[in-house]
């Protein structure tokens, strides 16, 4: 998936600023920041994962990468100094947050109107992004995992 991903986003990454919610492992966010994103930041609220990450962006390039150690949608409710160009957000599957994040993500005054949003779920994803201003421009599967890459429209 992350191979497909990456191709899609084939000349995108490069000097964007991206922006890693529910960063997990960050594998998504570090490997932007390898391929040339001009800064990377990963929100994590759990404790160790959020450790980790430090620990892996610190290593590969620390004035391009920061770690926030918050809640995802708290972290989109506030003003960030940044506006982001990229999203990888796959909320954890099983709470249904996918729905209620593309409603705050159409409104998150930290992403620039046209940005991109990278995508996961076990449901289809038009399901989470019906009613709402993000245009679903490329999607697949594997094995249970919906993916895909979005657009916020006009």
């Amino acid at each position: 998936m992350r191979e497909t991903l990456f191709n899609w986003l084939q000349g995108q990454v490069e000097q964007s600023h991206c922006l890693d919610l529910f960063a997990g492992s960050g594998v998504l966010g570090l490997e932007a920041l390898s391929r040339g994103a001009a800064r990377v930041v990963a929100v994590e609220n759990h404790p160790e994962a959020a450790a980790m990450l430090e620990k892996h962006g610190t290593a590969l390039d620390p004035a391009r990468y920061r770690v926030v150690r918050e809640d995802a949608m708290a972290f989109l409710r506030r003003r960030a100094a940044v506006r982001f160009d990229i999203v990888f957000a796959d909320p954890p599957f099983g709470h249904r947050l996918l729905p209620r994040l593309a409603q705050q993500l159409a409104t998150a005054a930290c992403l620039h109107p046209d940005c991109l949003w990278y995508l996961e779920d076990r449901e289809p994803l038009a399901d989470a992004l019906h009613g709402t201003p993000w245009q679903l421009l490329r999607q697949r599967r594997a094995g249970q995992v919906h993916y895909g890459l979005a657009r916020r429209g006009e």
